[in-house]
């Protein structure tokens, strides 16, 4: 009995493998896009969030306080420090009243080019 496989079995294996690997290989080149995506969403974020604990930190501050919290005081970076593709702005609506209680919206939003846009919202109080 001889051991091996014959011709057609070969060309067979060849031509299921070729038929099953371009799905594969379209599967692995979205994924790895996605990834890149998700890291550029993440640091985006990231940087965000870190611009209002900065903005937070500012107005529990006695030294600063609610009054300091104006969007002259927290210029647009193009770029972000140390993060070259990323620009972050802050913006700070005018005064509001509520039941009495004054407030700003502050909104931070962190871009780079048309791949991630996030945007950070909360309220500081004057109390």
């Amino acid at each position: 009995m001889e051991k091996g496989f014959t011709l057609v079995e070969v060309v067979i294996v060849i031509i299921i493998g070729g038929i099953a690997l371009i799905p594969l290989l379209t599967l692995f080149a979205s994924t790895a896009t996605e990834s890149s995506q998700a890291e550029v969403v993440s640091t985006a974020s990231f940087l965000a969030k870190e611009k209002m604990d900065t903005i937070i930190a500012d107005k529990m501050s006695p030294e600063r306080g609610f009054s300091y919290i104006t969007s002259g005081n927290y210029p647009q970076e193009n770029p972000v420090n140390g993060f070259n593709d990323y620009v972050r702005t802050v913006t700070i609506s005018p005064d509001s009243v509520y039941d009495s209680v004054t407030f700003r919206t502050v909104k931070v939003r962190v871009q780079r080019g048309t791949s991630a846009d996030v945007v950070v919202t909360t309220w500081v109080v004057d109390h």
